[in-house]
């Protein structure tokens, strides 16, 4: 009975859990918490105008900063179909996006490249709150 308990807990706590925040934080930093979006489930955390986060295609990952009413960074993976020259967040494989947040806050739209190339050429990276999100 007591190894059924251990694995009912270990179960219960590998469960990703979404986050609530108060309707204050969701307007003091309106990408904090979890999305559903076009490169897996995205977690951003925010902290003022710089925000950071991973999503779960290829172990991906993201640095950014809000900046002219968007969302303007650097994404990177462990694997991608091009390879740029030099590092960035510790990889090989990295490209630039910029994203723009819906007026209510619930999705966003926008576009990522690889490597240096701007990211307005680049392909759709849109996203969701998740159905059961409540700021």
């Amino acid at each position: 009975m007591a190894d059924l308990r251990k694995l009912a807990m270990a179960c219960a706590l590998s469960v990703p859990m979404i986050a609530l925040v108060s309707p204050a934080r969701a307007q003091e930093q309106p990408w904090f918490g979890a999305w559903d979006s076009s490169r897996g489930l995205m977690h951003v955390e925010q902290d003022g105008d710089e925000l950071r986060g991973d999503y779960a295609m290829m172990g991906g990952r993201f640095h950014g900063e809000i900046e002219d009413g968007g969302l303007s960074g650097i994404w990177a993976q462990e694997y991608s179909k091009v390879r740029c020259h030099d590092e960035r967040l510790g990889s090989p494989y990295w490209g630039r996006f910029r994203l723009h947040l819906s007026d209510d806050g619930k999705y966003f739209h926008g576009r990522w490249s690889y490597c240096d190339t701007e990211s307005g050429n680049g392909e759709e990276w849109n996203g969701k709150r998740p159905r059961h999100w409540r700021p």
